[in-house]
């Protein structure tokens, strides 16, 4: 724990990868890690640990768009302080 630096290496394991569907009200249903998870309706967060992706596929809102990125940047930059 504590602060990176030269003298302190911080390991930052978040654990295994947890594939999300996020809906327009804040709500997140957490999925199998299986591509028959995904469908052209909603957006998903992939939290990989150190790297976080968002995918929505085409029918998905805007409203479940915005709620998938605003969701990954606070795990990204709140919670993990920038460091995925």
């Amino acid at each position: 724990g504590g602060t990176q630096s030269e003298f302190n290496k911080v390991d930052l394991d978040h654990g295994p990868p947890s594939l999300y569907r996020v809906a327009a009200d804040g709500h997140t249903h957490e999925m199998g890690l299986d591509a028959d998870c995904l469908n052209r309706k909603h957006a998903f967060l992939l939290d990989e640990g150190k790297v976080i992706w968002v995918w929505h596929g085409a029918n998905a809102t805007y409203f479940d768009r915005f709620r998938a990125v605003e969701l990954a940047s606070k795990l990204a930059n709140k919670e993990r302080m920038g460091r995925s």
